[in-house]
C-alpha cells in the first residue's frame, strides 16, 4: 500500500507540472515561508508541488498588471496582498478560457513613494490540508518625473519638463482679492520657486516642507510650475528639514538693476530681498495704490520703484505711508502693462522697521488701526496695535448695560433695539498717548417670525479682502450648523455637475431669528463669526450655494452664467423673503434682494423678515 500511495504521489505530481500558471516565459520562482497545517505527509507533498510550480514572471520588476491562478489540476488557490494600493486582488476569479484567474491590478507607486515591495499570499487547498506560501515582489517607481532636490537643477531642464522638487518649504501664498488663492511659493534654501495652482492651499502650511511636482512654464519670461497637458501639479507632505533663506541685502535700485533685461532666453529669477525705502501710497490706485521708493524721495518714478503686489500683503506696509522702512520682500518680476516692478510682501506690520518715526508717527499708525465706528453683533475686540497699548477703554452710559469691558475682553449682550453709544479708547505709546472716540451701535435681537427654512440673508463683495456672507435662520428651532456647508463655484461654472471652487462646513448651532457671518480673514469692515478664506473670495460672477446634508436650500447667482451681477456691492434679501433659492440653474431673481453701495456694512449681523 506505500508503494501504492508513492506512485499516486508521481503522477499527481508530473501532472500538475504541465498545468504551471505564470506571467510570461521569463519565469523565476520565489519560495518564502510555509506553513502546513495537516499531518498527512502525502498530502503536503502534493501540496507543496503545486506551488513550487505556481511562477510569478520578473518578480523583481513587475510593471504590469497580471493573472494569478484560481486552481492547479483541482487544487483551490487564494491569494492575499500586503499592499492593496500597489497590488490589489480581485475578490473573485473569472474563467479565462479553459483557465480560472484572478486579477491582479498593479498601480506602480510615484517617484516620491520610491520601488515597493509587495507580498503576495497564496493559500493552496487539498481536501481538509491547507498549505501557504509567500510571493515577493518589487514593483518599480512610475517614472514620470524627473527628481530633483535644488531649484537650480529644475530650471536648468527643459521648459515644460515634469519634475519633482524633493524636500521644499513653502515661504507664502499669492492671494487675489477678487479671486481667491493663486498659488504659492517655496524655497530650497538658496532659490525660490512659485506655484500657479491653488488646489492645493487649504492643505499646506507656510513652514512646512513638501515633494512638489509639476511641469515649468515661463509666463512674461517669468518660470512658474503649473498644469500642463497631463503634467499636473502635485503636492505631497515630505519628512526632509526645513530650509531657511536668507534675504540679500540690497537698495530699490541695486534690485532694479540685478534684473533688468532679463527675457525667454534669460529668465527673470525670483530673488528674496531685504532693503530700505519710503512707502508711497496712493488710495486711487486701488490694487496698485502702494510702492517702495529710493530712500529719501517722496515723489514716484515707476522706473525706480517697486510695487508692493496686492497677492501680497500690501495692506500691512500701507499703513505706513510716508515712512521709511525697511522690509523682506520677494521680487517677481516686471508688468509691462503698468511699467513697474513688483514684490510680494508675506508678512504682517510687525516685520516692517520704520526707521526715523517719533513715538508721535508710531502713535499715529496705531491710530489708524481703528474704525471710527463698529456695529456690535454678538462678540467685539479691539485690534492688537503695532506700536503701543491700550490704556483705557470706557463704555458710555447709553449701551453699558449690553457692552462691558474688563481685563482687556468685552462680553456682548443684544438689547430689544438698536442702541447707539460710544467708546472712549486711550492708545499710549511712550510718553505720546490719544484718547478716541468710537461711534457705537449695539445691534438689537431679531424678533423670530417664522419662515420657511435657513438661507442666506446678505452678500457683501467689497473692496479688497471684504467678502462676507450672512446667513438666518427662520425656522423655529436651533439648528445645528456643523450639517450645512456653503459651496463657491468660480465664474459662473459650466454645470451643477462639476466641483465647486471651495467647499466649507459650517460651526456651531444657529437660533431661531439669529444670523451667523462669515468672512474672510483679512476683512477690515466687520468681525465675522466664521472666518474662511476660500469660499469667502468670490467676485460678482461668482456662484454660492448653501446645502443641508447634501441637498440645496439657497443659492446666489446662475450656474453656467458668467455674467457680473454682484461686484462692488452689498445685497440684503428682501424682508418678505422666507425661503432660498433651491435651484441654482435657474435665472437669478435680484428682485429678491435691496442692493446698497460698495463695502456697506451697517446691516450686517441681523436680519429682518416680514
Amino acid at each position: 500500500m506505500k508503494g501504492f500511495k508513492k506512485t499516486i504521489i508521481l503522477i499527481l505530481t508530473i501532472l500538475l507540472s504541465f498545468v504551471v500558471v505564470s506571467c510570461d516565459s521569463n519565469t523565476a520562482v520565489t519560495t518564502t515561508n510555509t506553513t502546513n497545517n495537516t499531518t498527512d505527509s502525502s498530502a503536503q507533498e502534493i501540496l507543496e508541488a503545486a506551488a513550487n510550480r505556481v511562477i510569478i514572471s520578473n518578480q523583481d520588476r513587475l510593471l504590469e498588471s497580471f493573472d494569478l491562478p484560481a486552481e492547479v489540476n483541482g487544487l483551490t488557490i487564494t491569494w492575499e496582498s500586503d499592499n492593496e494600493e500597489v497590488i490589489s486582488i480581485a475578490s473573485a476569479a473569472t474563467a479565462t478560457g479553459s483557465a480560472l484567474l484572478y486579477a491582479a491590478t498593479v498601480i506602480r507607486p510615484n517617484q516620491v513613494e520610491g520601488t515597493a515591495t509587495v507580498t503576495l499570499t497564496a493559500t493552496f487547498y487539498y481536501g481538509d490540508a491547507t498549505y501557504v506560501k509567500d510571493y515577493v515582489v518589487r514593483v518599480p517607481v512610475e517614472e514620470d518625473a524627473t527628481v530633483v532636490d535644488t531649484i537650480a537643477a529644475g530650471l536648468e531642464l527643459s521648459l515644460g519638463t515634469y519634475i519633482t522638487w524633493k524636500d521644499m518649504t513653502v515661504i507664502g501664498f499669492s492671494v487675489d482679492p477678487d479671486f481667491g488663492a493663486a498659488g504659492f511659493f517655496f524655497t530650497d534654501g538658496v532659490d525660490i520657486m512659485y506655484v500657479f495652482n491653488s488646489t492645493y492651499i487649504e492643505d499646506i502650511t507656510i513652514g512646512s516642507v513638501y515633494d512638489i511636482k509639476g511641469a515649468v512654464e515661463l509666463f512674461y519670461d517669468i518660470p512658474e510650475i503649473k498644469n500642463i497637458a497631463e503634467n499636473v501639479v502635485e503636492v505631497t507632505p515630505s519628512t526632509g528639514a526645513t530650509a531657511t533663506i536668507t534675504p540679500t541685502l540690497a537698495s530699490i535700485p541695486e534690485i532694479i538693476n540685478n534684473h533688468t533685461g532679463y527675457d525667454g532666453d534669460n529668465p527673470m529669477e525670483i530673488t528674496y530681498y531685504r532693503t530700505t525705502g519710503t512707502v508711497y501710497y496712493n488710495s486711487s490706485l486701488g490694487d496698485y495704490s502702494t510702492f517702495l521708493i529710493p530712500a529719501g524721495t517722496s515723489v514716484l518714478d515707476k522706473t525706480n520703484a517697486i510695487r508692493i503686489y496686492y497677492k501680497g500683503n500690501m495692506d500691512a506696509v500701507s499703513t505706513f505711508a510716508g515712512q521709511e522702512v525697511t522690509l523682506d520682500i520677494v521680487l517677481f518680476g516686471r508688468n509691462a502693462s503698468s511699467s513697474d516692478w513688483y514684490a510680494y510682501f508675506f508678512g504682517v506690520a510687525s516685520d516692517i522697521t520704520a526707521a526715523n518715526l517719533t513715538d508721535a508717527d508710531k502713535l499715529g499708525i496705531s491710530e489708524s488701526q481703528l474704525a471710527s465706528s463698529y456695529d456690535i453683533k454678538s462678540s467685539f475686540e479691539l485690534p492688537m496695535l503695532i506700536y503701543g497699548d491700550y490704556t483705557s477703554v470706557v463704555v458710555s452710559s447709553e449701551i453699558s448695560s449690553y457692552l462691558s469691558y474688563a481685563a482687556g475682553d468685552f462680553t456682548v449682550t443684544r438689547p430689544d433695539v438698536d442702541t447707539v453709544g460710544t467708546l472712549d479708547v486711550t492708545l499710549e505709546y511712550n510718553d505720546e498717548s490719544v484718547t478716541l472716540t468710537i461711534d457705537i451701535t449695539m445691534k438689537a435681537v431679531v424678533v423670530v417670525v417664522p419662515g420657511d427654512d435657513i438661507f442666506i440673508s446678505q452678500y457683501v463683495e467689497g473692496g479688497s479682502y471684504n467678502k462676507y456672507i450672512e446667513i438666518y435662520n427662520a425656522t423655529e428651532t436651533t439648528v445645528n450648523l456643523s450639517e450645512f456647508t456653503l459651496e463657491l463655484w468660480s465664474n459662473g461654472s459650466d454645470t451643477i455637475a462639476s466641483a465647486a471652487s471651495a467647499t466649507m462646513t459650517l460651526t456651531g448651532t444657529l437660533a431661531p431669528g439669529e444670523v451667523i457671518v462669515i468672512g474672510h480673514s483679512s476683512g477690515t469692515i466687520y468681525t465675522p463669526d466664521i472666518i474662511n478664506s476660500s469660499v469667502m473670495n468670490f467676485n460678482g460672477n461668482d456662484i454660492l450655494i448653501l446645502k443641508h446634508t447634501g441637498d440645496i436650500i439657497d443659492s446666489i447667482g446662475q450656474i453656467g452664467n458668467g455674467d457680473i451681477y454682484g461686484a462692488d456691492m452689498t445685497l440684503v434679501r428682501n424682508a418678505s423673503v422666507i425661503g432660498g433659492d433651491t435651484n441654482p440653474d435657474d435665472e437669478y431673481n435680484l428682485d429678491e434682494w435691496d442692493s446698497y453701495a460698495k463695502d456697506s456694512a451697517f446691516d450686517l449681523g441681523s436680519h429682518t423678515q416680514e
